[in-house]
């Protein structure tokens, strides 16, 4: 889906329609991690 998103929104294709999964994908990712690092601190 990002291969093909990130393409389409590249050439102008559907840029709005397009985007909103991207950012619907991006967000659940970033939340993913923030929650995951957030419980377990880096050790170093």
């Amino acid at each position: 889906m990002e291969v093909l998103g990130g393409l389409a929104i590249f050439v102008g294709f559907f840029v709005s329609i397009t985007a909103l999964p991207l950012i619907c994908t991006m967000l659940v990712a970033m939340f993913t991690i923030q929650s995951i690092t957030a419980l377990v601190p880096l050790k170093r």
